[in-house]
């Protein structure tokens, strides 16, 4: 049995599908102030003030949400040059986000939230280093 090649812009059509869903997705959970609400009730009912301060909850989804970015939008790409464009196109979608929450009333701009972005998308790329590009099939 012969394998078809995956056609270039197939693929590059589905990762800007893909990274427009998850940028539509992000930018409604980062903008919107009802799943901040929802962490916080949760936080409060499972008494997680005793483990860690509610900042720094919100910081560690930070980095967790970037770093998972960062890794699934960096396998698509297959190079490190890829990786690298991966990484400033989060990197400014971090501080889009943040800006816009600045502008839009009901979240506020901050820079800790910036740094904390920064810091996810540095951990995804070293997993990205860590697993290497996916593998090119070969074809018979």
């Amino acid at each position: 049995m012969r394998t078809r090649a995956i056609n270039p812009a197939a693929r590059g059509t589905a990762v800007l599908a893909s990274g427009a869903l998850m940028a539509g997705s992000f930018g409604f959970l980062f903008l919107a102030k009802a799943p901040v609400t929802g962490v916080t009730d949760l936080y409060w009912g499972l008494h997680l003030d005793g483990i860690m301060s509610l900042d720094d909850l919100f910081g560690f989804g930070h980095i967790a949400v970037y770093a998972a970015l960062t890794m699934i939008l960096g396998r698509f790409a297959r190079t490190v040059g890829g990786w690298l464009t991966v990484v400033g196109a989060l990197a400014a979608l971090g501080l889009a986000v943040e800006i816009a929450q600045g502008l839009g009333g009901s979240r506020s701009f901050g820079i800790d939230d910036l740094l904390a972005n920064l810091l996810g998308i540095c951990v995804g790329f070293f997993g990205l280093i860590l697993i290497g590009p996916p593998r090119q099939r070969r074809m018979r």
